[in-house]
């Protein structure tokens, strides 16, 4: 059975190297946590570059909350010092924008345009990647938005409450086009529906994941164990895992009428093996990475499934090698960095992680592992850094097969 399976996977994703194809029904993938295993790194991926940003006064921050790459550079915004911070892509720090700490937790990026868009109040601040505040202007529409081009824009709008909302329906997404609302997505009532804010077991991110191509965005609704795709034209299922019986939550959770409206995290927290829906999705070549989230957000794993093979591999069970000069690719086993931020965006040809410095200077002084040989970078990272410098950003291009 499962050599059929396989066959047919890889009859549908054979011509698929870089992104997700449409099709009429979402491809079923049946997964089996327990099945899956760790392999080395270099099974998996064929580059792991290792790019410490450059620490200084005013550079220094505590974790990547948010990352987006660019040709050039990457744009980190730091939860913890409200700042979003420039660096070229080699590392060097090169300039610094603070946001308002009290206008919510996120920034977002317009790629299409390469402007920074920062909440302040009920506005929204452009700023250039060279620093300089461009516009100020009210938010236009309610929602985190996701720019997919120019003139067309995703917007993630959810909010249930039977004590301040109307009995009306509302969109979960809904798509902008040169400042028109023109079409809506996934309908829910605002004041009726099963699933209230409070239920929804939050993970660090943002409502939208980045694809390695243009124009187009991941979307994962909780209590679904389904990937969306947006593209301007629309919305679109297009994975649907497949878990075993022991570790899906029951239908009835999320019929009216079971279960009462604001306790569907209590049913979590008594059956913490429960997935209660995905995070972290993204596609390159054949790989498909994703998360599968519990109520501690603790007792499942990050996995890459092969799209084509079948193989699954357990991202904390990756172990280092050669490639890697034996040093790590997350913190998973020794820290909380990979377990609360995961893989943070992917470009073109590549999946981004970080890890903190620590982890790498524990690897580079156990075993012998000061008699690798560890790229420019990492040299001086190790011979003139410390254990509690920025974060060390993880680049990884996978394999075609593996």
């Amino acid at each position: 059975m499962r050599q059929i399976f396989n066959c047919i996977l890889l009859l549908l994703f054979a011509t698929l190297p870089t992104e997700v194809k449409s099709q009429a029904t979402p491809m079923e993938i049946r997964f089996d946590p327990a099945m899956a295993g760790g392999l080395p790194a270099s099974d998996i991926f064929d580059q792991v570059t290792y790019i410490p940003l450059e620490t200084t006064k005013e550079s220094a921050f505590g974790t990547i909350s948010q990352l987006y790459c660019t040709d050039k550079y990457f744009i980190i915004f730091d939860q913890t010092t409200s700042a979003i911070l420039i660096f070229l892509n080699n590392g060097r720090f090169l300039r610094k924008i603070l946001k308002d700490p009290y206008s919510g937790p996120k920034i977002y990026f317009d790629r299409p345009r390469e402007r920074i868009m920062v909440p302040k109040g009920s506005n929204l601040l452009a700023y250039s990647l060279e620093g300089e505040l461009l516009s100020n202007l009210p938010t236009p529409h309610i929602g985190v938005p996701y720019f997919l081009t120019k003139n067309t824009t995703v917007y993630y709008d959810y909010r249930v409450s039977n004590e301040h909302l109307p009995d009306t329906v509302n969109h979960e997404l809904y798509i902008v086009q040169d400042g028109i609302r023109r079409a809506e997505f996934l309908p829910y009532n605002m004041k009726n529906n099963v699933v209230r804010n409070f239920d929804w077991l939050s993970v660090n991110h943002q409502p939208f994941y980045d694809t390695s191509a243009d124009s187009i965005a991941f979307y994962c609704k909780p209590y679904d164990y389904g990937v969306f795709q947006i593209t301007p034209s629309g919305v679109k299922k297009v994975y649907q895992l497949v878990l075993p019986m022991s570790l899906t939550f029951p239908d009835s959770l999320l019929t009216s009428g079971h279960y009462k409206q604001g306790t569907l995290r209590s049913f979590f927290e008594g059956n913490i093996e429960k997935v209660n829906g995905l995070s972290f999705t993204y596609t390159l070549k054949n790989s498909f990475f994703f998360k599968l989230n519990d109520y501690n957000s603790s007792i499942h794993d990050s996995y890459i499934y092969n799209l084509e093979t079948g193989n699954v591999v357990s991202t904390g069970s990756i172990s280092g090698d050669q490639l890697t000069s034996f040093l790590p690719i997350t913190d998973f086993t020794s820290g909380t960095e990979f377990m609360n931020r995961n893989f943070l965006t992917v470009d073109t040809a590549c999946i981004y992680c970080s890890i903190p410095p620590a982890a790498l200077f524990k690897a580079y002084e156990s075993r012998d592992n000061k008699k690798q040989e560890y790229a420019p970078l990492l040299v001086t990272l190790f011979n003139k850094g410390s254990r509690t410098d920025n974060p060390v950003i993880v680049r990884l291009r996978p394999k075609h097969l593996y």
